[in-house]
């Protein structure tokens, strides 16, 4: 009995970013050209992937991840055919839904927004307490390159085991369990610093300092901090004192401030 070559299944793969469509015989792999196929959300927006072919399944492989409940349309060209030459009966029309029973949203506590940092723990947490994530973090807020990337089952995260670099970032985090997941967190973006990285690269540059006849030893600064010079000493005169305001209270025991003489 003579079969027509057709579309037998959809499979929506949410924790692979990918959808199947399963064909009754194998794909040409040939007939497949780059309009072949589409998926559209249902207000016109396109989405990106690529396309995979193995026998008679066709993966499309997206580029972003899906949106839990949100109703996708795959539209599948007539033009596909089968090894042996048959083409569809018409194109196809499909509607679609990622299905997850995950609506918890994740809130990020720590980092804030837009915060410039020198030590820095990643917390959040979910209405339903779960404590089961998955988190991105990148350069840049749509997460194509990602520098880490996981699954965790604590609402903290060190740096340490991340051994982030000073620089800005942008982290994103959502519940994830039992192969469903929910709606991503709103973006965090932040500056850090990495303070034992600046006060390895101070070190380096005080190396190349000349050496001082004297100096004073006290509290330090952030090198962000501004100063200003109270004393107003007499020209050729050396002050007994020196006298210099900051424009936030400080620290005595944090570090140390250094007076260097200099020849002209």
């Amino acid at each position: 009995m003579f079969k027509k070559f057709h579309l037998s299944s959809i499979t929506p793969l949410a924790l692979e970013k990918r959808i199947d469509l399963k064909f009754n015989f194998d794909v040409e792999e040939s007939s497949i050209q780059n309009d072949s196929f589409n998926i559209v959300t249902l207000n016109g927006d396109h989405i990106n992937f690529n396309i995979s072919v193995v026998g008679d399944t066709v993966s499309l492989l997206l580029d972003d991840w899906p949106t839990p409940g949100t109703v996708y349309q795959i539209i599948v060209e007539q033009e596909i055919e089968s090894i042996s030459g048959q083409c569809l009966d018409s194109s196809i029309r499909r509607k679609i839904t990622f299905e997850s029973k995950i609506t918890s949203r994740v809130t990020i506590s720590n980092p804030y927004n837009f915060a410039k940092l020198d030590e820095l723990l990643f917390e959040f947490f979910d209405s339903e307490n779960i404590n089961s994530y998955y988190v991105e973090l990148g350069h840049e807020n749509r997460f194509y390159n990602l520098i880490y990337s996981g699954n965790i089952f604590t609402n903290k995260i060190s740096p340490i085991i991340l051994d982030l670099k000073p620089g800005q970032y942008y982290f994103r985090v959502r519940v994830q369990k039992d192969s469903q997941y929910g709606p991503w967190s709103e973006v965090v973006t932040f500056i850090y610093k990495n303070i034992c990285d600046c006060n390895k690269q101070e070190e380096d540059n005080n190396s190349n300092l000349p050496e001082v006849e004297d100096y004073y030893s006290g509290p330090t600064i952030d090198v962000e901090d501004t100063l200003e010079i109270i004393s107003s000493p007499e020209n050729g005169k050396t002050p007994k004192t020196f006298v210099i305001e900051f424009d936030r209270n400080i620290d005595p025991s944090s570090g140390e401030i250094v007076i260097i003489k200099k020849e002209f």
